[in-house]
C-alpha cells in the first residue's frame, strides 16, 4: 500500500515536472518571438553586415541616416517617419506619420542630431524642416523666417550647432546657428568652382571645412568653415575614379570622406596628400544607396533601393 502511494506521488512529481517545463518553453518562445518583433533581420556579406528592420516592420526607401551617442536615426521616407535603433539594433521608437501638421512627416530625406539630442529632419513633400526633441517630442519648425528655406534636403550639423541645409529652390547651402538665425550662405546655381547644383550630401570634417556632394555636376566639393572654396573632385573617366550620381557623403577624417555614388552601386573613399586624389571603394554591390554617415569606425549607408542599411566595419 505505501509503495503505491510512493509511486502515485512520484508520478504526480514527474507530471508536475513536466508541465513546469513545458510552461518555462513556452514563456521562452514567446519572449524570443517578442524580442524578434524589435530586432532587425541582419545579413552579413563581404565587409559588411546589412539590416532589413525589424521583421514585422522593415525600412521602407531609408534615405537619411545619423549616428548620436550610439544611437542610429533613420530617416524611413516611404513610411513618412523617423525610426531610432541602439548600437545593438533593438527598435528605440518611431517618429511621425504622414501628414502636414507639427509633428507629422511628408518623405523625410535628411536628419541630423546635434549635441544636444535634438533631432532635425528636412521633408520634400512639405518642404520644411522640423525639430524633434530627443524623446521625439515636436518641439519647432525651422528656421526662425520660413523665407530662408524654399526646399530643403542635404542637412548637417556643426560641432557649434550650427545647422547646414542645401536649398534646392535656389541650390545655396544656408548656415544657421542652433535658433535657426541664418549666418551666411554659399554656392549658388552653377558648374563653376564654388557653384551647386542638386547637392544631396553635405558633411562637416573634424577642422570645421565642409564637403559637399555635388550631385548634378557629379564631383564633391570642399569649403572651408565661412563657406569659401577650397577644392573639388570629379575623378576620371575610367569608371573608378569618376562619379556617375554622388550623394551621400560622410566625413572620416580632415583627409578623408567616404562618397555614395548610386548610380554606380557603390561607396567610395576619397581622400587628398599635398595636390594628389586618391581613390579606393570602400563597398559595392548596393542597389541604390543614398545617404551616409561616419561613427566610431562604421560607415553606415542606407540603400533605399534595397530598404536596407548597410554597416561596413574597420573604416578609419
Amino acid at each position: 500500500m505505501i509503495k503505491m502511494k510512493v509511486k502515485h506521488l512520484l508520478l504526480i512529481i514527474l507530471v508536475l515536472l513536466i508541465v513546469a517545463f513545458l510552461g518555462f518553453a513556452y514563456l521562452f518562445y514567446r519572449e524570443q518571438q517578442d524580442n524578434l518583433k524589435f530586432q532587425s533581420v541582419a545579413v552579413n556579406q563581404e565587409n559588411k553586415i546589412i539590416y532589413y528592420g525589424p521583421q514585422e516592420d522593415p525600412f521602407s526607401w531609408p534615405v537619411g541616416i545619423a549616428v548620436h551617442k550610439g544611437q542610429i536615426y533613420i530617416a524611413d521616407a516611404n513610411r513618412h517617419r523617423i525610426r531610432i535603433f541602439t548600437p545593438e539594433w533593438r527598435l528605440v521608437k518611431n517618429i511621425g506619420h504622414y501628414g502636414k501638421k507639427k509633428g507629422e512627416l511628408g518623405y523625410p530625406v535628411g536628419i541630423a542630431v546635434n549635441s544636444e539630442g535634438e533631432i532635425f529632419v528636412s521633408e520634400v513633400v512639405n518642404n520644411r524642416i522640423q525639430v524633434f526633441s530627443p524623446e521625439g517630442a515636436f518641439k519647432s519648425f525651422f528656421p526662425q523666417r520660413k523665407v530662408d528655406i524654399k526646399s530643403p534636403t542635404a542637412i548637417a550639423i556643426d560641432k557649434s550647432d550650427n545647422v547646414l541645409v542645401f536649398d534646392r529652390g535656389d541650390h545655396f547651402i544656408k548656415v544657421f546657428d542652433r535658433t535657426g538665425k541664418l549666418l551666411f550662405k554659399f554656392g549658388g546655381p552653377g558648374s563653376s568652382p564654388g557653384q551647386l547644383k542638386f547637392a544631396m550630401g553635405i558633411a562637416v570634417l573634424p577642422n570645421g571645412n565642409i564637403c559637399v556632394s555635388d550631385s548634378g555636376n557629379r564631383r564633391i566639393q570642399f569649403f572651408d568653415k565661412q563657406g569659401k572654396f577650397l577644392a573639388q573632385f570629379a575623378g576620371g573617366t575610367d569608371g573608378l575614379n569618376g562619379f556617375a550620381l554622388p550623394r551621400g557623403i560622410a566625413a572620416i577624417n580632415n583627409e578623408k570622406v567616404a562618397v555614395v555614388d548610386a548610380l554606380a552601386r557603390r561607396v567610395l573613399e576619397i581622400s587628398r596628400k599635398k595636390d594628389a586624389w586618391e581613390s579606393k571603394i570602400l563597398g559595392k554591390d548596393f542597389v541604390v544607396p543614398d545617404g551616409a554617415f561616419y561613427a566610431d569606425g562604421r560607415l553606415y549607408v542606407a540603400d533605399r533601393g534595397d530598404n536596407s542599411v548597410a554597416v561596413i566595419g574597420r573604416v578609419r
